[in-house]
This record gives C-alpha cells, sequence and structure tokens, in this order.
C-alpha cells in the first residue's frame, strides 16, 4: 500500500483521518497534517477551516487560513473579556479597526458588535469573539 504524492508514490505512506483532519503517515513513522502540508509548500500560512465543512475535502481552494491581523485589528490589552471591546465609565464600547460600533449597556452586545463589522470586512475568515453565532 502506498500514497500518490506530487507525481511520486511513496509505499508504505498511509493517509488517516483523525479527530476532524487529514494526516498522512510516512513509512518512517513521521505524521504530517495534510491541510497545513499542502498550505506550506503554497506558501500560505495554517489552515484553520474548510469552507464546505468537510476536513476530508483537502483541495487548497476549499482551505480557511489564518489572516494576519493589521496592528489596528489586535487586540491591545488584555483588560476586556472580548476582542475590540473597551469599558468606557459603566458602559462598553465596541471599536473595529478605530472606528466605533457603538457603546452598549452589555459586555457581550458589544462583542456582538464587534463581530458583526469584522464579519462585514472580513467575511468567513474574520476572527470573532462569537463563532458559533454566525
Amino acid at each position: 500500500m502506498g500514497l500518490q504524492l506530487d507525481g511520486e508514490r511513496i509505499e508504505g505512506a498511509k493517509y488517516i483521518f483523525y479527530e476532524g483532519r487529514s494526516y498522512i503517515v510516512m513509512p518512517n513513522g513521521d505524521t504530517y497534517d495534510l491541510a497545513n502540508a499542502i498550505a506550506k509548500i503554497n506558501g500560505m500560512q495554517k489552515v484553520v477551516g474548510f469552507k464546505d465543512g468537510d476536513p476530508k475535502n483537502c483541495r487548497f481552494d476549499n482551505f480557511i487560513f489564518k489572516r494576519t491581523q493589521n496592528k489596528s485589528n489586535r487586540r491591545k490589552n488584555a483588560s476586556s473579556l472580548y476582542k475590540g471591546v473597551t469599558q468606557v465609565g459603566g458602559r462598553f464600547q465596541a471599536r473595529f479597526e478605530g472606528k466605533s460600533c457603538g457603546c452598549f449597556a452589555q459586555r457581550d452586545d458589544a462583542a456582538r458588535a464587534y463581530d458583526k463589522a469584522a464579519k462585514e470586512k472580513y467575511g468567513d475568515e474574520a476572527v470573532l469573539n462569537f463563532p458559533i453565532d454566525t
């Protein structure tokens, strides 16, 4: 048994699917996350998801890559529980890339306002406070 990789047959290599990810196990025992190996070969960053939701579909155009966030989109301090949310007096302000998304009585509401702005700009690749809500 073997695998065909880059036009070369590797005897003894195996394809396995484990805990939601696809792996290649080489004859010497080295194991590679298939999606991230493909991404690295193509000069991309880490794969964080799959557009069609199927981790067995390791086509390059199905990958969602980790985005490098610009300086204004990075969390500046750890005083807030949520990205893009700061407390101003007794209220919580949501800011995305330097622009206000509003002030809210509840921290969660401000975080959701941030998520909405991030989702509008970055779509499925947005880094959100509540990724399950979307």
